[in-house]
């Protein structure tokens, strides 16, 4: 008994100088943070806000309170260091304003702390209708280490944003005090020469309720302030809402929009307008519109409206008046920090699937278009420490005169090769209707290359006029053709041509990406035949497949179908499927049972949750 009770001890002693070891070897996040912060004097290094014409505010802060001083030049200039501006009070927060600056000039500063300097430049805005350059993060608070430590930071600096626009959710509670030095840590690199603008997310919390936890309000300064806040660059007019009023903002947008003179008009806050939600069974977090929101986008001609707080990737094709209309609409972006939305939505441009986080947005603002590149990290390589690919995953063009992609389809006969390429993905960016016809004929190209980049054109496209053309290339040779095919279809479909897509739905043999998009197509363009297809689908098909017939079937089954859903949910193994069914079965009696329970309970254990279903069906008989 002894013996047994001394070796249990020492087994004990042993796990416990192993685990000491361990994060020894290994500190946690909070212990690195403070070996960090140890090594430097600041608190918080320097960073930009509010940047405009004539000046610039400098923030950092301090461990101590200390008055505030900032050293600046023009960098053209030989008076290096001669300029100063300071705040005498004691304080920890540094908020300095820098005035009397020259527009778009150059200019180089340096902040003292102790024996600790830390130097760095920055850019006035300009004060002419010129081209800009800018960056959009959201929803970084859950990227842990994955941005600083990857090439990404140095990826966009090198494409020179002129400022960056956060849509929220920087940390995960804005009023805890110790998680804000991780955010400005992640940014450091960016911050220090870049003005961040950024519209308060739910998780930095109301600051009105709590203002002396209000660090959003502390660290941050906002053209205008907020909720409200709004400026110009360049040719360009913004619009930023914080979260605590995009419900009562239209007036706000109605004036500020209609009062700017700018080409192009951009409109920032965090819930999203149009978004697919996760890719659950409970639709979560999906949103369908905003009429009294796209009435005044419509109504000012707003570009792009841009948005976070569901962690995916998402664009929408223009839409004006709640239908598409490419060539007046508004883009809808939803910059959630992540990727992995649900299945496409009527709206649905483009969705990222099969990437790690983060990922960014540049937008280069034009005199005669806008041109969105989206990037992120290639799949599987968060791994600290490593030199992760980095792969675009969105592009695309918006044009005011179609004399623009015009002259790019008619020179497109004489292109070949790079040139070539170039052309026929520009045409899919700008989602260029006329250019479709001509490019179904690159469908059939002796260059692999070309097939996909004419296939991934006519995606981004998504025009009904060539769907009928489009159909016989479901059985091509190359995949990847296909994939951008059935995809293009599910977008855009002729009513007529649901016949012709069933076979490649039900049979085993088609690839499972066409096969799911090619539901998709039923259920957004011939719904007549979408139930019964999904059905025979989820009762012969796996994996991946039947989880798109199980989506298709919840939202086209009738009361008629309670019966044979009661059943099928009894016996079905796989979660999301159960999830989808227990969906349906609640969209059609009314009743509330929780998703959740249903996927994780197993076949033979649902008999509570059919009875609800079934009581509700029989009272209404």
């Amino acid at each position: 008994m002894r013996l047994g009770k001394r070796r249990s001890n020492m087994l004990l002693a042993i796990v416990i100088a192993v685990v000491a070891a361990f994060y020894a070897v290994v500190p946690s996040e909070a212990g690195e943070e403070k070996a960090r912060t140890a090594e430097s004097a600041f608190h918080i290094a320097p960073y930009i806000q509010n940047a405009s014409q004539d000046g610039i505010t400098i923030m950092w802060e301090t461990k101590q309170p200390v008055p505030s001083e900032v050293e600046y030049w023009e960098l053209d200039s030989d008076e290096k260091g001669e300029l100063k501006a300071a705040d005498g009070s004691q304080v920890k927060i540094h908020r300095v304003r820098i005035a009397g600056l020259e527009p778009d000039t150059h200019y180089g500063y340096r902040v003292r702390c102790g024996e600790d300097v830390r130097e760095a430049d920055f850019v006035t805005a300009p004060a002419e209708n010129r081209a800009i350059r800018f960056a959009i993060l959201g929803d970084s608070r859950f990227w842990s280490y994955y941005f600083e430590t990857s090439r990404l930071p140095q990826h966009l600096l090198a494409r020179k944003p002129e400022f960056t626009l956060h849509m929220g959710d920087l940390v995960g509670n804005g009023t805890r005090y110790r998680e804000w030095p991780a955010h400005f840590r992640r940014f450091e690199s960016v911050s220090k020469l870049v003005p961040m603008f950024p519209a308060r997310g739910n998780h930095e919390r109301d600051g009105s309720k709590d203002p002396r936890n209000d660090w959003f309000g502390k660290y941050h300064e906002l053209p205008g302030g907020e909720p409200y806040s709004s400026f110009d660059w360049g040719n360009s007019h913004f619009s930023i809402v914080s979260y605590t009023h995009v419900g009562k903002c239209a007036s706000f947008l109605d004036a500020d929009l209609g009062a700017s003179k700018k080409k192009w008009k951009f409109v920032a806050f965090h819930h999203p307008v149009y978004c697919t939600g996760y890719a659950s069974s409970s639709d979560k977090r999906k949103a369908s519109g905003n009429p009294q929101l796209e009435a005044i986008f419509d109504k000012h001609s707003v570009d792009m409206v841009f948005v976070g707080h569901t962690h995916i990737y998402e664009r929408s094709f223009p839409l004006r008046g709640g239908k598409r209309d490419d060539r007046n609409g508004t883009v809808y972006l939803v910059q959630g920090g992540a990727v992995g939305g649900h299945y496409p939505d009527w709206w649905t441009a483009t969705i990222a699937r099969d990437l790690s986080l983060p990922h960014y947005s540049l937008l280069e603002v034009g005199d005669d278009k806008i041109e969105l590149r989206s990037y992120g990290l290639a799949k599987g390589e968060q791994k600290k420490g490593k030199a992760a690919g980095i792969v675009e995953i969105d592009h695309h063009i918006r044009w005011r005169d179609e004399a623009l992609p015009g002259k790019i389809l008619q020179g497109l006969p004489e292109k070949t090769g790079a040139d070539l390429l170039d052309a026929i993905e520009n045409l899919g960016a700008m989602c260029y209707g006329p250019a479709a016809r001509v490019l179904v004929g690159y469908l059939s190209h002796d260059d692999a290359a070309i097939r996909q980049a004419a296939a991934l054109a006519l995606e981004r496209i998504a025009n009904i006029s060539v769907s009928d053309r489009l159909v016989p290339f479901l059985r091509n040779d190359d995949v990847i053709v296909r994939r951008h095919v059935a995809r293009s279809l599910e977008a855009a479909m002729l009513p007529r041509l649901a016949e012709r897509i069933v076979p490649d739905i039900l049979d085993p043999s088609q690839d499972s990406q066409v096969r799911s998009r090619l539901l998709g197509a039923l259920f957004h363009h011939a719904r007549h035949r979408a139930f019964a297809t999904a059905m025979n689908a989820l009762r012969t098909a796996d994996g991946g497949v039947r989880d798109r017939a199980a989506d298709v079937v919840k939202r086209t089954a009738t009361k008629n179908d309670v019966p044979l859903f009661l059943n099928m949910v009894r016996t079905e193994r796989r979660p999301y499927v159960s999830g989808c069914l227990a969906w349906g079965l609640n969209r059609i009696t009314g009743e509330k049972v929780d998703l959740e329970k249903v996927e994780k309970s197993k076949p033979g254990e649902r008999e509570a949750f059919t009875n609800v279903w079934r009581k509700n069906t029989r009272r209404d008989e």
